[in-house]
């Protein structure tokens, strides 16, 4: 009996051992960054890497393709025929709006995460070009790009004000751990302002025109 009580002692202790190993182990094994994961350091390691940023934050804006325009398809001015045998290769979701289909349940034509996530991409390139040393950049060429993104960073809070009315104005991104309180707008308060004075035009150099910058028009 005796004997049991010690082999049992001693499968204990060898399971507490190998818990603790394995929970150490793992959480090494947690703590490492896997190879070959995009960072904000490899992103502005190389001129080509941060120029390959930049068109990101262009990627964002809107197209002038008459269906996806909100401005047009989403008056009374012009209308899309529904019958089947008219097809046009034009989106009929902004059509839906005039005709009293706009909800709080059914958001037609939403460009809320589309233009958030092109202001948090235009803040991410932002700190790290001001941040980061970019060997091979010009100053010159780190002088006017910066003034891009601090121009499109105040285009798209334009665009969302434009459909939205008051929205939050990210001046910087916010941690994940932001509550509701930390982006609650007040309507009464809310002007235009905010958005000149959110660090996007102040002191921008003059920008190039498009036929010399190359960006997407």
């Amino acid at each position: 009996m005796k004997k049991i009580d010690i082999t049992i002692k001693n499968l204990y202790r060898l399971f507490v051992m190998l818990s603790m190993v394995m929970m150490f182990s793992c959480s090494d094994y947690l703590n490492v960054v896997p190879e070959g994961t995009a960072t904000l350091e490899s992103a502005f390691g190389m001129r080509q890497h941060t120029q390959r940023y930049l068109y990101t934050c262009y990627s964002y804006l809107p197209s002038n393709y008459l269906g996806s325009s909100i401005d047009v398809m989403g008056g009374d001015e012009a209308w899309v025929n529904d019958n089947p045998l008219y097809d046009m290769d034009i989106p009929r979701s902004a059509s839906l709006i005039p005709r009293g289909l706009l909800t709080p349940s059914n958001n037609i034509m939403s460009t809320w995460l589309h233009y958030y996530t092109a202001i948090r991409d235009c803040n991410n390139f932002l700190y790290g070009i001001e941040t980061l040393k970019v060997p091979d950049l010009m100053e010159f060429e780190r002088i006017q790009w910066i003034a891009e993104v601090k121009a499109l960073k105040a285009y798209y809070h334009f665009l969302l004000m434009r459909q939205y009315g008051p929205i939050p104005v990210v001046r910087e991104n916010l941690p994940v751990s932001t509550d509701v309180s930390g982006v609650q707008v007040s309507r009464l308060c809310f002007s235009l302002s905010q958005i000149q004075h959110c660090n996007c035009t102040r002191g921008l150099p003059p920008l190039p025109t498009p036929e010399l910058s190359g960006r997407r028009q």
